[in-house]
């Protein structure tokens, strides 16, 4: 909590999430909980009006959500500086609409063999993103129009990454912003700064 915004921020490794609100609320405070936790106390809420209590103090942090409460301890240690993980710069950038590409994933991963980690490659040119994913189940291709700022380039993303992000954003359409194909991207909100997720590529062979 800081300057007046509450901000979520979840890091696994291969992709970060965040999303900020402004509240009532002066001061700073911030504290580290396990995503299970936070998962637990959203299934607790019925309806997107209720209200979350939220108390914490130097171990242990409880939620008050329509007369429950569920109590966690926090985790030690420092969080990771986020913000020097994003870049200020990209050299790419362009917009697409959610629901379409949420769609052409998803025809594109059923040759997706689960077992393996089999990236979905993206060739982008300056008006067009070609999709394509092959496996030992076979290959499939999708192509999405588009208006690309920068260079032409190639990267490879974990499908199931980029529809999780996607799924996740309040948003019709979104800017996705690259530094080549070797470099986390970026996608977040064109008139806000309400959420961003960034995704780590997957090298192509």
């Amino acid at each position: 909590i800081k300057d007046g915004m509450i901000r979520f921020i979840g890091i696994d490794g291969r992709r970060m999430g965040l999303r900020q609100e402004k509240i009532g609320i002066c001061g700073e405070y911030d504290f580290v909980i396990s995503g299970k936790a936070i998962g637990e106390a959203i299934k607790i809420i019925n309806n997107d009006d209720e209200d979350v209590e939220i108390f914490v103090n130097k171990k242990l942090a409880s939620f008050s959500i329509d007369g429950y409460t569920l109590v966690s301890r926090l985790l030690e240690g420092e969080f990771m500086n986020f913000e020097k993980v994003v870049k200020k710069e990209y050299s790419q950038q362009l917009v697409i609409k959610t629901r379409e590409i949420i769609d052409i994933i998803e025809r594109i991963s059923i040759v997706i063999n689960d077992r393996f980690a089999t990236p979905v490659k993206c060739q982008i040119d300056k008006n067009l993103i070609n999709f394509s994913c092959s496996s030992s189940l076979g290959r499939a291709t999708d192509i999405y129009e588009i208006e690309l700022e920068g260079k032409e380039f190639e990267i490879g993303v974990n499908p199931q990454y980029l529809l999780d992000a996607l799924r996740a954003c309040e948003a019709d359409s979104v800017r996705m912003k690259f530094n080549g194909g070797g470099a986390g991207f970026i996608i977040e909100p064109i008139e806000s700064d309400s959420f961003m997720y960034m995704i780590m590529p997957i090298i192509l062979k």
